[in-house]
């Protein structure tokens, strides 16, 4: 990861970690936007990849976690379901960060486990009610295009953006003033 001065969780190698539950299309998906994110930020950065085989085994899940720290990573994407719970306790004992997914899952510690909560650098969410809803709605106005695939953006809201409560701080005041007008014109579609 880039090193953040004073940062105990970051180290100067450039390493980080990708933990997942198993090796399919939709995983596959999260894995291709953290390399293209890693190539955006850091062409020379390394990244490791590891599957568990399953998504219920949270002892094998921080087992490979704490493999990937063991080689420099300091940073750790999880899409694991119950699994990724041991690479999020993991990352916690190693004292790394992790990136949660599906869920805000700071919010998931924030209350029991403050330490855990506070490793959860961000998580990749999506909002699948938002999803259902917006089929559901748009099967009653007969709208929905049935026997297609559809792409989908930010700006139906399938995807929001977690607001960073960690790395919020990171950023300056105007850096924050750039990252919030380029959340709202993504999450409007002033981008696409």
């Amino acid at each position: 990861m880039t090193s953040l001065e004073g940062d105990s969780h970051v180290n100067s190698e450039k390493v980080i970690g990708f933990v997942a539950g198993g090796d399919n299309v939709i995983i596959n998906d999260f894995l291709l936007g953290y390399i293209e994110g890693c190539e955006y930020g850091d062409p020379d950065a390394r990244m490791l990849i590891s599957y568990i085989g399953n998504f219920s085994d949270a002892a094998k899940g921080k087992e490979m976690g704490l493999s990937q720290v063991n080689q420099g990573a300091d940073v750790i994407f999880q899409v694991a379901a119950g699994a990724g719970l041991g690479v999020l306790e993991g990352c916690k004992d190693s004292g790394v960060y992790a990136i949660g997914v599906d869920d805000d899952q700071y919010n998931l510690f924030k209350e029991t486990d403050q330490e855990q909560a506070d490793a959860i650098l961000t998580s990749v969410m999506k909002s699948v009610d938002n999803c259902v809803y917006s089929c559901i709605q748009r099967h009653v106005e007969g709208t929905l295009p049935y026997g297609e695939t559809e792409a989908s953006d930010l700006k139906r809201g399938w995807y929001p953006l977690q607001r960073m409560k960690i790395t919020r701080s990171w950023f300056r005041p105007i850096s924050r003033n750039i990252w919030m007008t380029w959340r709202r014109k993504l999450s409007t579609g002033m981008l696409w």
